[in-house]
């Protein structure tokens, strides 16, 4: 899944030239998955859930966390830090916006690797490291849910 139409048709070209059958699908994180409850039993997000203001952040964890079965795997990487090379706007504490370079304009919310664990409440961390310098990456395991 990717809100780029230009990402879908590079992975729809790349999954052809592979000879992989895949569904591939439109949609943003941020507003909601087009998927039913417990459809997955992995997920994989490798720097997407950051570029947004801190609150569609967790909403995309809640939908993350929806979409999972129990006991199921997520892994996530988000930015360990900003890119030294660009000008940013800090809109929100945390969330900055790029003035110049390739992201101009698209919000970027940088954790702590402290924050980020907290945020990933009903996950049981596996795994949860800085990646050199610039990546912080979580594997979790989805906790079954509690009775209301």
């Amino acid at each position: 899944m990717d809100f780029s139409p230009t990402a879908l048709r590079l992975a729809c070209d790349w999954l052809e030239s592979e000879s992989v059958r895949a569904s591939v699908v439109r949609g943003d994180a941020g507003r909601g998955l087009p998927f039913r409850d417990y459809a997955f039993d992995g997920l994989l997000s490798t720097q997407v859930i950051h570029h947004a203001l801190l609150a569609t952040v967790r909403e995309t964890i809640r939908e993350l966390r929806r979409v999972l079965r129990s006991g199921g795997l997520l892994f996530v990487t988000v930015p360990a830090r900003l890119d030294e090379d660009v000008e940013y706007e800090e809109i929100e504490p945390g969330t900055y916006v790029p003035m110049n370079g390739t992201e101009a304009g698209v919000p970027h919310h940088i954790f702590s690797l402290q924050a980020f664990q907290a945020e990933l409440g009903g996950f049981r961390t596996l795994d949860l490291s800085r990646r050199g310098s610039v990546v912080l990456a979580f594997l979790g395991v989805k906790e079954a849910e509690r009775a209301a």
